[in-house]
């Protein structure tokens, strides 16, 4: 079976509303910085924790000096005759956000900004 996009996932919208999820262009919360994973907070605090585990133990086993690159790179697509597949491959590792900046950027808003500055955010170097 193939996934198509267009059929198995959605966007949601500032307003609520729901999208198809070619329509990034008008249905979308603004940019951010392609270096972050976020989840909702909707999500509970354990299931939250089990996303941030099973990131880490990827990149801990798959990522650039993994224990398990023999089997599969999770940041190098050249393989597959493609890019940037499942992350970017100029990605190295993942690495807990607690630990960034003192832990003061852990939701979408310290990434971000505010609402009113979405639009005109530049990405984080």
């Amino acid at each position: 079976m193939i996934i198509s996009v267009a059929q198995d996932f959605e966007l949601i919208c500032v307003d609520g509303s729901r999208a198809p999820a070619d329509a990034a262009e008008r249905c979308n919360w603004g940019e951010i910085a392609a270096n972050v994973i976020m989840t909702s907070l909707t999500r509970d605090e354990e299931l939250r924790q089990q996303y941030k585990t099973l990131l880490l133990m990827l990149s801990s086993d798959f990522g650039e000096e993994g224990t398990a690159t023999d089997i599969f790179r999770i940041f190098e697509s050249v393989q597959y005759g493609k890019q940037n597949l499942v992350f970017s491959d100029e990605t190295v590792m993942f690495k807990d956000i607690s630990t960034v900046a003192g832990g003061t950027k852990d939701t979408y808003y310290t990434w971000a900004g505010t609402e009113t500055n979405f639009y005109s955010w530049s990405l984080i170097s």
